[in-house]
């Protein structure tokens, strides 16, 4: 049944990647940005704007003595880090940020957790104002 669903997907996007027009699109790049200890491979996960067109970005650093944790990272339109926000579980060990979402000058967060007192993974949600 699995080979059925992987079979259908692909005969799917060969045939939406056949529609597509292939114009090239320019860019140019106006900023960009580095922050944060990356040690892992998913260390970027999601961005949102808020409603001032500022871009808030979460993902993940790295600490020796908390391992990695949520990082949620505001910007300017300018690309400016207007603030920074790290996240560090309950027991100081792995968390990973996932998803950012704006709600007017409410910003919330979720990622996972993991928690030696359940030895397992908890599921977290965090709700940061604008001026944090």
């Amino acid at each position: 049944m699995k080979k059925i669903y992987i079979l259908f997907f692909l005969s799917v996007s060969l045939f939406f990647i056949q529609k597509k027009s292939y114009a090239q699109t320019l860019i140019n790049r106006e900023w960009a940005e580095v922050t944060g200890y990356p040690k892992i491979d998913f260390d970027f996960q999601t961005s949102t704007k808020d409603i001032d067109g500022n871009i808030i970005v979460i993902g993940n650093t790295f600490r020796i003595n908390e391992e990695e944790n949520f990082l949620i990272t505001k910007y300017s339109t300018d690309g400016v880090k207007v603030w920074e926000y790290e996240f560090n579980g309950w027991t100081d060990l792995t968390d990973f940020g996932i998803c950012v979402v704006t709600d007017g000058d409410d910003i919330y967060v979720s990622g996972v957790s993991y928690d030696t007192t359940i030895n397992g993974s908890s599921f977290e949600v965090l709700k940061l104002d604008k001026k944090w």
